[in-house]
């Protein structure tokens, strides 16, 4: 069935009312890395079983690992360990995330002009970092395996002289490849943290959050999604999602499912199948549609050279009551935080 373009139609006004605030942060996936030219988890699961070939030969028979392990993170888990040692698989990664001779596609560099507070990411690169630095808003980087910069992170994302950051949830290439959330084993180590999922539960109740280029299949995510928004529920949906639907797709059945489990309010584009492969064009259309809506790309540039604004007196005292159960949940004082 068309979507529904009256609802989506305010719903994309209530995004660009969001985005106006200067004070939402972008939750950002795959969807979006792809246009940096870095791997879906498909093909990076092909790349990793053709290393595997090229290292071990007739050794492993790997169209067999990839056919039997259809969960992806057990999928890299077992085929790192068939490549030649550790180090085979630290390299591996630096090369499939460290820094690409293309260009960028223009939309990331359009997002990065969008006036986000700060940008939390499940990729494990640092294409959002470069984006920001070409159109001239330098912005830090952060990565959740390191606890402090973590809890660094959270005193001070507010403060107005606290510039922008990139927080990658799952890790960097950079971090050690057992601890970063690319395989099971990854995964288990970093959401059996109670600081990180006390961090994650944080982040949902207590500011808003558009989310773009994730397909709301990551299941650890996802389920920390669903407990605060069971916490915080009673004032409809307080964030957003640009979602690509195919022809056919319910666009009321996901629209009511993500208001009802996640208080996601989505904003649809259309994912064309025409030849096939998946066409996203319609993602660009959209997110260059955002940008201009919000202003043209000088004043935009000049916008995000300026300190974002304090909260306003009902954010404060939100944010301090969820505060308090923030300490309550993650107890940084205790031995749950590692020194």
């Amino acid at each position: 069935m068309p979507i529904n373009a009256e609802r989506n139609l305010r719903a994309r006004s209530a995004l660009v009312d969001m985005l106006r605030t200067r004070r939402a942060f972008a939750v950002t996936g795959a969807g979006l890395s792809v246009w940096a030219g870095y791997p879906t988890w498909r093909q990076l699961i092909n790349r990793l079983a053709e290393a595997v070939r090229d290292s071990r030969g007739d050794e492993v028979n790997v169209d067999l690992v990839v056919q039997n392990h259809q969960d992806p993170l057990d999928c890299v888990r077992r085929l790192a360990r068939d490549l030649d040692s550790p180090q085979a698989f630290r390299d591996f990664i630096l090369r499939e995330f460290g820094p690409l001779q293309q260009n960028a596609h223009e939309v990331l560099y359009r997002f990065a002009r969008l006036p986000f507070r700060h940008i939390l990411t499940f990729n494990f690169e640092d294409s959002m970092e470069r984006a920001h630095a070409a159109v001239g808003d330098v912005c830090g980087s952060i990565t959740c395996i390191n606890q402090a910069d973590m809890t660094h992170f959270i005193g001070e994302m507010d403060a107005p002289d606290f510039r922008k950051q990139v927080v990658h949830l799952h890790g960097k290439s950079s971090d050690p490849p057992e601890s970063i959330a690319l395989t099971e084993d990854g995964y288990a180590k970093l959401y059996g943290d109670r600081l990180f999922c006390n961090f994650l539960w944080m982040l949902v109740a207590s500011r808003r959050l558009i989310f773009s280029g994730f397909s709301f299949r990551d299941f650890d995510f996802i389920a920390n999604l669903r407990e605060a928004a069971r916490q915080v529920r009673g004032r409809g949906p307080c964030h957003s999602a640009i979602v690509g639907i195919k022809p056919g797709e319910n666009d009321q059945a996901i629209r009511i499912e993500l208001n009802r489990s996640y208080l996601i309010e989505p904003v649809f584009y259309l994912v064309r199948t025409d030849c096939g492969d998946e066409d996203h064009a319609e993602f660009v259309e959209l997110v260059n549609g955002l940008a201009d809506t919000i202003s043209g790309p000088q004043e935009l540039a000049h916008d995000m050279a300026t300190e974002p604004p304090a909260p306003d007196a009902e954010d404060l005292l939100r944010a301090e009551h969820l505060a308090d159960r923030f300490v309550e949940r993650a107890d940084p004082g205790g031995g749950d935080v590692q020194g």
